[in-house]
């Protein structure tokens, strides 16, 4: 099948987008390609979840030896430094705290575009680094899950109940404007979604844009 490419620019210029950005204008560039298929299956290295998990050890001298970080506080007191922001955060479907490091350095706001999500395991137990995002428009929040949308797709994270994983909640792609939305992050719930440029526009409208940026506080480390 030859497909027909054409691209939808749509201004994302509502009071709730301004008040996430701060900018006067946004404007979206999703490609609208009609291709042969019913059902988009999200493939590996096709979303913005880049890396995950593993245990988070500090290295803390020139021979390169570390240990552990093993809670909230020894991350925000020695790992996370300075020039770094973080944030405690509640997630939908898991009932202890998160804690949101912004990747990027030496800023003073609440945009990022790249973070990693850690967990507590127990005493004596490493964070859980559970997964890192890195997105094309401004990280957010709303309800306790977090939005991190590329150019190519419509994204949506939570932790897994266990505390282990972040993983998707929501997941369209505009190439073909399908993919799924669900109600948890489990795949048992998954709900196959098939829209088109209007539908996904509004589904974005009526989240994302209601969404808010991560308030995110400077760590405490001098590394």
């Amino acid at each position: 099948m030859k497909k027909t490419g054409r691209k939808i620019i749509f201004g994302l210029v509502t009071m709730g987008m301004l008040a996430v950005t701060g900018a006067s204008a946004i404007v979206g560039e999703i490609p609208a390609e009609k291709i042969e298929t019913v059902e988009y299956k999200m493939e590996k290295n096709d979303s913005s979840l880049v890396s995950g998990p593993y245990d988070l050890k500090w290295t803390y001298d020139r021979n390169k030896k570390g240990q552990y970080v093993t809670t909230f506080d020894e991350a925000i007191n020695i790992y996370i430094t300075f020039r770094q922001r973080y944030a405690l955060v509640n997630i939908k479907g898991y009932d202890k705290p998160v804690l949101i490091r912004a990747m990027e350095e030496d800023r003073r706001d609440n945009l990022t575009y790249n973070v990693q999500v850690y967990t507590e395991q127990g005493k004596n137990k490493p964070l859980k680094m559970v997964g890192e995002l890195e997105s094309d428009f401004p990280i957010t929040m709303k309800d306790g899950v977090i939005y991190a949308n590329s150019s190519r797709s419509y994204e949506t994270y939570v932790v897994s109940s266990d505390g282990k994983r972040l993983v998707p909640k929501d997941y369209i792609n505009f190439n073909g404007w399908s993919g799924y939305t669900n109600s948890s992050g489990a795949e048992s719930t998954r709900v196959s979604y098939k829209g088109d440029a209007i539908k996904v526009s509004n589904l974005w409208k009526s989240t994302y844009e209601k969404s808010h940026l991560i308030n995110f506080v400077p760590g405490k480390g001098n590394a």
